[in-house]
């Protein structure tokens, strides 16, 4: 049977079995000194397999245009993959190196420089494809050749699973796959964002340390908690033998392979310059300004770091409190036969309404009850915040009878928002004090009418 790579290949030697297709060395017929690695799909008729092929050859080629580390492409008949009467192949650089998983497995793991310095190119050219932006969404160590670790020569190869993050044809919704060296929660789980680079920074950090330890880091999570590099018979003080950087690398594998994505290393520039201090000589550097450092370091936290932000918040919220106790105390002793007294305790137990955070531990209460009974009316007023602004919500609360039970009026309602970082105008509030102590009194007093 003829097979539409025949006009221009011998087909020898099978190189490779997939997924989803076949590789064999082939040689072509016009020049018997040029050899490809020719692909074909093992089901040519499944329409997902051949989309697959089709976008890989798109991506090779234009990473390969660009200076990319990966296969140059020869040869292929990919436009006619919406054809299904026609058979596919892929005709693509060889590249006779063995992969990563056959040097390490023969070799066993790299020292600190080559693994960064492999690392280091392999970003790279993800990096460009991000810019495409080209993802390839399965890298291991099978998927990378090393032509020659002296100078961090390696060749990317297998783009088929990868897409154009952008492109609308790609259609991943109920798409879910498993990538046995690195099994990622956005990918195995129905409703994930397999359209995610980040989940290739998260690859290209497994890939380092696989180079470093020689082992699969598998799920980012195990039963126990920890993470791949923290696990008995698998840790980096068990495998790297430069001791100096254990610490180091622990920190960086910590953000590296945490189990939410956006607790990760974002992009690949912020990876690389984090592996890029492993091999940094920094002796005889002068040491930056600690001042300058925890500065800088304070924005991030202050940039991405709930704790941080409700602590900055929490000034300005006490300020509020202070000028709303001392607004209500005003009253106090004023009131005749009715007791009011205000101050700042610990929260009721309400819960806060969805995607609120509590600013202060402290909640504001005004309370008052008919002197000689023990009925009481309560109001609360808490500061809680959502990103950067804040909101001042009530909450009132009754007690009638001997009975002692504190019971909720209502459900926390917002009264007054604010940008977290200043002080607002409290007229809103304090008015609502006002009203509110108008309407306990009228309330209580025709509950001792008529009880």
């Amino acid at each position: 049977m003829a097979h539409p790579w025949d006009d221009n290949w011998d087909v020898g030697n099978r190189l490779g079995k997939g997924g989803q297709g076949l590789t064999h060395l082939a040689t072509r017929k016009t020049d018997p000194s040029a050899q490809a690695a020719l692909k074909t799909l093992k089901n040519n008729k499944d329409p997902q397999a051949r989309g697959r092929m089709h976008r890989e050859v798109a991506s090779l080629e234009v990473l390969s245009s660009a200076g990319g580390s990966v296969p140059r492409v020869f040869d292929h008949n990919t436009e006619h993959y919406k054809d299904t009467s026609v058979e596919l192949f892929v005709a693509m650089e060889y590249i006779p190196g063995p992969t990563l998983r056959e040097l390490v497995e023969r070799d066993g793991p790299l020292g600190i420089a080559t693994a960064t310095a492999v690392t280091r190119r392999i970003c790279e050219t993800i990096d460009l494809a991000h810019s495409f932006p080209i993802l390839h969404r399965d890298l291991k160590p099978e998927n990378v050749i090393a032509r020659s670790l002296t100078d961090a020569d390696i060749v990317i190869v297998d783009y088929g699973l990868s897409f154009n993050a952008e492109d609308p044809d790609v259609t991943v919704t109920d798409d879910t796959f498993r990538n046995r060296f690195l099994d990622l929660p956005e990918t195995n789980t129905p409703g994930g964002n397999r359209r995610d680079p980040r989940s290739d920074v998260t690859a290209a950090c497994a890939l380092y340390y696989y180079l470093l330890t020689g082992h699969v880091p598998g799920q980012l999570q195990g039963g126990d908690g920890r993470l791949p590099h923290m696990r008995p018979g698998f840790s980096l003080q068990e495998t790297v033998k430069e001791k100096s950087l254990i610490g180091q690398l622990e920190v960086l594998f910590n953000r590296g392979f945490a189990p939410n994505v956006d607790n990760r290393f974002q992009t690949v520039a912020e990876f690389q310059g984090r592996i890029a201090l492993m091999t940094a000589d920094t002796s005889g550097a002068p040491p930056e300004d600690p001042i300058a450092v925890a500065e800088r370091a304070s924005a991030v936290l202050r940039q991405r770091d709930r704790k941080t932000q409700l602590q900055e918040f929490q000034p300005h919220a006490n300020t509020i409190q202070q000028a709303l106790q001392k607004f209500a105390n005003g009253f106090a002793k004023k009131l005749g036969r009715f007791k009011l007294s205000a101050g700042n305790e610990g929260s009721l137990g309400a819960k806060l309404p969805e995607n609120l955070d509590r600013v202060s531990p402290h909640q504001f209460k005004v309370q008052i009850n008919p002197a000689h009974h023990n009925h009481l009316r309560i109001v609360v007023y808490t500061v809680a915040s959502r990103g950067e602004q804040c909101v001042i919500l009530r909450q009132r609360y009754s007690r009638n009878g001997s009975n002692n039970q504190i019971e909720p009026v209502d459900e926390y309602e917002e009264l007054l928002w604010y940008d977290a970082t200043n002080v607002p105008d409290l007229a809103p509030i304090t008015t609502d004090i006002q009203h509110w102590i108008n309407a306990a009194i009228q309330e209580l007093t025709d509950v001792v009418i008529t009880q």
